[in-house]
């Protein structure tokens, strides 16, 4: 996992996650930390972000709401003190992964963290062999560009420009 990013308004709590995160089996190149959710938008490409709900300035539900706006999406967990179905039910409707209840636990962080990692190793490792066919099959088209279609030149073009 390359970036984890922890939104949480009460430092020792932030703090703490930030400790279960170091301490668990999983490899976690770089942990952010974030205070609200206005300064946790003006970070850079994230992986993973585990966020409270409320917080001062901008709250957990409008940050998971202004994520979906960006091009890459990081994979959302809540953690809140709430134990209220409706906060569960709204972040999951905008894509959040798991809903934790506080206080967390050790364990729930690690096992967390090992099935995120696993998915996302997935992930990469599908996202590199569509690249691989992609340019395959581009030289494939340009060693070949008498015989190429111009559907085919035109679906080359639109997957450029994605």
């Amino acid at each position: 996992m390359n970036t984890l990013l922890v939104v949480e308004d009460e430092k020792l709590i932030r703090q703490g996650i930030v400790a279960m995160i170091r301490r668990s089996s999983v490899p976690v190149e770089e942990i952010l930390e974030c205070r609200n959710g206005e300064e946790a938008l003006r970070k850079q490409r994230v992986d993973v972000m585990f966020t409270d709900i409320r917080m001062p300035k901008m709250d957990g539900l409008t940050l998971v709401n202004k994520m979906e706006e960006l091009s890459q999406k990081p994979v959302v967990i809540v953690l809140s003190g709430y134990d209220e179905f409706s906060y569960a039910v709204e972040m999951m409707k905008h894509g959040v992964r798991d809903y934790i209840l506080k206080p967390i636990k050790r364990e729930t962080i690690e096992q967390l963290l090992e099935n995120l990692e696993r998915e996302l190793s997935e992930t990469r490792e599908t996202e590199e062999e569509e690249e691989r066919c992609f340019l395959n099959q581009l030289r494939y088209l340009m060693m070949n560009a008498e015989m190429a279609e111009e559907k085919e030149w035109m679906d080359m073009e639109s997957r450029i420009r994605r």
